[in-house]
């Protein structure tokens, strides 16, 4: 048995909503146990014997059949969280941690990838492996460099976390 963490993709924003109740009760209906949610923004802990990926497939299924439409889960491990907060290229710099979020992607982006991200000057944006690291200097509202932006530019599924809710996941796990 292993503790993943889901990460849904863009619930309780922009008006698709997931009720953190239903949610963890379609997770423990999927057979996983110790289900918990951190927020109310999509992310969920739970115990399963399944390997990641698998487990992502499953809620997504579920998911989709329970709300009618497709809603985006990416799975990581606890180890997997502890290892993104630890590659974070902005810690130990003076930005704002409030400022700071963690794009975790379906898979390795395009390789022409930060060409791409070129473009939105204001924001610093580090890709590395499944893990896109980024600085928004005057906040995600603001940005240009969104959600559905990045998934263009990096050719992949994007969910984003700020740095104190990947370390709220990591510490709940």
């Amino acid at each position: 048995m292993a503790t993943h963490v889901a990460l849904l993709r863009a619930v309780n924003v922009g008006g698709f909503k997931v009720a953190m109740a239903d949610l963890r009760e379609t997770a423990e209906a999927l057979g996983w146990s110790d289900v918990t949610t951190h927020l109310n923004s999509g992310n969920l802990l739970f115990t399963s014997s399944e390997k990641a990926a698998k487990a992502g497939e499953r809620l997504e299924g579920a998911l989709a059949e329970r709300y009618g439409k497709p809603v985006p889960v990416l799975v990581r491990t606890p180890a997997e969280l502890a290892d993104a907060l630890e590659r974070q290229p902005f810690r130990g710099k003076r930005y704002s941690e409030g400022r700071l979020q963690v794009a975790f992607l379906s898979g390795a982006p395009a390789t022409d990838a930060p060409k791409r991200l070129d473009a939105f000057e204001a924001e610093e944006c580090v890709v590395d492996g499944r893990e896109a690291f980024l600085h928004y200097p005057d906040g995600v509202g603001r940005s240009k460099l969104t959600t559905a932006a990045l998934e263009r530019a990096l050719g992949v599924t994007a969910t984003l976390r700020g740095v104190r809710t990947v370390a709220g996941l990591l510490e709940r796990s």
